[in-house]
């Protein structure tokens, strides 16, 4: 019989099993979240308003003295409550909590911390200059709205550039997807990282220029030589010109900033995607180097960041040695892993549609805390250095399996002709798995204490992430509802065996570009192309011990980094003398690279001292066979409601406000997968609609795959 479609409250409930859980540990474990939740909060806040009040709030507020010493124990002690959070949510995570709607709102608030505190900085300048009695007759107000522009925008930049090393981060070792509760995973902090870049980058433009201004309208172009570039002063001392030195560093951290941002751009970077990637990252450093040459409290925001990025490469590098251990090929330790991979054109599909096949192993990616779906870094070895991400399924026999539509971009093409070429097999190198964050919401109904409706809505290949999920809906009886837009029947044909054929999971095909005018009829015997087992998802956790070393060794490397910046800042206060007297390589060395150097060891021998203890402390649960297993025959083949087929597009509107107005649930979860124009028109109208029902929870979950 087929599924009734109007809305989501006609599917029959379907009786599942409940995880017990007392009602006194639930509320002790929400009490301690929330409480750690409030600790980080109040922590950041307060750094946020004495880094970004106007500096008479610093000089003239017992309560700021002292901030150089104060940003190093705030750095450390949010870095601890978010190690923290991030350990409990990765020991049980909590779908009961309802974060903000933070697509909306995180744009927002960038705006607001860019713009406001700018503004701020201008407009205090009247205090500034009447706290200063011996200059109440004769400020300048342009000096001090530039000098307090430009001390601000550096600050801002400290900040953002802290944010974008975390969102940076993927696999285990990043505190993010813990302390969002599984709302930033590796494809969500991605376009995260790149908002924040680009403020970090106006910032720092704003920061150069405002200066200019200021040093030319303080003595015009000689003043403005003399203070940016490491010159002779002109006043007949031999004295080292350290003003001058000091802002060429940051001259040249500026000059960095033109080619990271030119490979940057959207469109030169999907369009010549390998020169992005084989640039983005040493550019990246570099600018970092030369900003922290110009401005050491950089580095100390940096510090979190760091440590995570030179864990997880450790992490990495342990995963290679391991892997090169068991090949004897491979004569030099860390050298890539490269597996067995193979590409075929699935035929009939638009595109077409590309398969690719790349046999992992059975236990690759199971120790990936992936309960909504997963990511990898995916390199064809025959078509250069690009590495892609791209969103995966394990089959039961360990193959590593997507598919990709040839046109999707130059890259997807290129496999494609691979596929059809004589090289059919080749080489693939593979970095991951990553988590999919999204939301709170799961695949397993166990797991959703308060019954939860799930409307999910996918576009073309998009929904091959999904197939594990799926299954693993189809198996604990999660009730939820499949909208699965394809451009022509053989896209459908190609994955109509792995949909579910379930009671509690209705499926809607629309076929876009049929040519036919009725309801297409497809039969379930008709002929298929993927007779793949797909594998469940499992939210399979590491035992305490193992969450232990992988969230608190970049604590650890955290807390060596801050105590080393605390004594080099006590060391330089009581030297400071000794600076006149120094040549300009006595004074980069000694003053500028040293403390660099001493923060990066410190970080770098903790995280080499902890690869003693991974064998011992990263460990995950056996892994039986019940644990991953493929759906039974009887779920695929046996009898069941068939899938509804449409022409056409769907009316997305129409959709999710009957879904909203007929579930008899109290959340509706919308999830969205697929074409960029896809997920951005299922957002929007998720965010309108959801005025139309306030005593319901309307949430959006996708991620936007424009990289």
């Amino acid at each position: 019989m087929n599924l009734p479609m109007q809305a989501l409250g006609t599917i029959p409930k379907v009786e599942y099993y409940q995880m017990p859980k007392s009602q006194s540990e639930r509320k002790k474990s929400m009490y301690i979240f929330t409480c750690l939740q409030v600790a980080i909060v109040v922590l950041l806040g307060y750094l946020l308003i004495g880094e970004l009040s106007p500096r008479p709030t610093l000089e003239s507020f017992v309560l700021f003295q002292a901030w150089n010493t104060q940003q190093l124990v705030l750095i450390l002690l949010a870095s601890l409550f978010v190690a923290l959070v991030a350990s409990i949510s990765y020991k049980n995570i909590n779908y009961t909590w309802k974060p903000f709607d933070w697509h909306n709102a995180f744009p927002k608030f960038l705006w607001f911390l860019n713009v406001v505190p700018n503004i701020l900085a201008g407009i205090s300048v009247c205090w500034y200059c009447e706290a200063d009695v011996a200059s109440v007759t004769k400020c300048d107000y342009v000096y001090t709205i530039l000098d307090s522009i430009g001390v601000i925008s550096a600050r801002l930049a400290r900040l953002e550039c802290g944010l974008i090393l975390l969102l940076s981060m993927r696999g285990e070792a990043t505190w993010l997807f813990g302390l969002s509760n599984g709302f930033l995973g590796y494809a969500e902090s991605i376009p995260l990282h790149r908002t924040l870049g680009w403020w970090c980058a106006f910032q720092s433009v704003l920061h150069g220029l405002v200066y200019f201004i200021f040093y030319f309208h303080n003595g015009g172009w000689k003043q403005l030589w003399i203070a940016c570039f490491p010159v002779d002063k002109g006043d007949n001392t031999s004295s080292l010109n350290r003003l001058g030195l000091v802002n060429f560093f940051g001259v040249v951290g500026l000059l960095v900033f033109v080619p990271l941002g030119i490979t940057a751009m959207q469109k030169i970077r999907q369009r010549y995607y390998h020169i992005f990637q084989t640039f983005h990252v040493p550019l990246s450093s570099l600018f970092l180097l030369f900003a922290c040459l110009h401005d050491l409290p950089m580095l100390w925001f940096a510090i979190p960041g760091l440590a995570c990025w030179c864990f997880g490469k450790l992490m990495w590098c342990r995963r290679q040695s391991n892997n090169n251990n068991n090949n004897t090929n491979n004569k030099l330790l860390f050298t890539p892993r490269l597996y067995e991979g193979n590409a075929k054109i699935l035929n009939g599909t638009s595109g077409p549609w590309v398969e690719i096949n790349v046999n992992v192993g059975s236990n690759f990616g199971n120790n990936c805390f992936a309960p909504i779906g997963k990511w990898v870094l995916m390199r064809v070895v025959p078509l250069g250095r690009e590495m892609h991400p791209l969103s995966v399924v394990t089959t039961e026999n360990g193959v590593l399996t997507t598919i990709v539509s040839a046109k999707a971009g130059n890259w997807s093409k290129c496999v494609a002709t691979l596929a059809q070429s004589a090289e059919e097999h080749f080489k693939v190198e593979i970095e991951g798995p990553f988590p999919t964050g999204g939301g709170h919401w799961s695949w397993e109904s166990n797991k959703v204490e308060a019954q939860q409706a799930l409307l999910l809505i996918a576009g073309g290949a998009g929904l091959y992430g999904w197939l594990p999920g799926l299954a693993t809906a189809s198996s604990s009886g999660r009730p939820c509802h499949l909208i699965w837009c394809v451009k022509s029947e053989g896209d459908y044909h190609v994955l109509k065996d792995q949909l579910p054929h379930v009671v509690h999971i209705g499926v809607t095909v629309y076929i876009t570009r049929s040519e036919n005018d009725k309801y297409v009829n497809l039969f379930r015997n008709a002929p298929e192309h993927i007779k793949k087992r797909i594998e469940q998802t499992s939210e399979n956790r590491l035992v305490s011990r193992g969450a232990f070393c992988l969230l608190f060794t970049p604590l650890a490397a955290t807390f060596s980094g801050v105590v080393v910046s605390w004594f080099w800042l006590l060391y330089a206060r009581s030297e400071t003398i000794y600076m006149e007297n120094l040549s300009m390589i006595e004074y980069i060395v000694q003053w500028r690279l040293l403390p660099i150097i001493y923060i990066m060891v410190a970080i770098g021998i903790v995280c080499v001292a902890s690869s003693v203890f991974l064998r011992i402390c990263i460990s995950y649960p056996d892994i039986k066979a019940d644990d991953y297993k493929p759906l039974p025959p009887c779920q695929i083949d046996g009898p069941g409601p068939t899938h509804e087929i449409k022409n056409g597009r769907p009316d997305i509107v129409s959709i999710i406000r009957k879904s909203s107005a007929n579930v008899e649930s109290q959340e509706l979860v919308v999830a969205s997968c697929g074409p960029t124009s896809l997920v951005k028109h299922v957002e929007e109208v998720v965010k309108s609609i959801s005025v139309e029902f306030p005593d319901k929870r309307l949430e959006f979950s996708g991620t936007l795959p424009n990289w």
